[in-house]
């Protein structure tokens, strides 16, 4: 039960773009973020 309860606040969330899959065309590190030779 109380994986159906984590598994549906995840859902909400995804549905409101708060949580995104990183494997999704456009999100992700962007080309300048690739640059980087320290955190910023």
């Amino acid at each position: 039960m109380n994986l159906d309860v984590v598994n549906a606040v995840f859902s909400v969330l995804v549905i409101f773009g708060i949580v995104t899959e990183p494997m999704t065309k456009g999100v992700g590190d962007s080309t300048k973020a690739y640059t980087y030779t320290e955190p910023k």
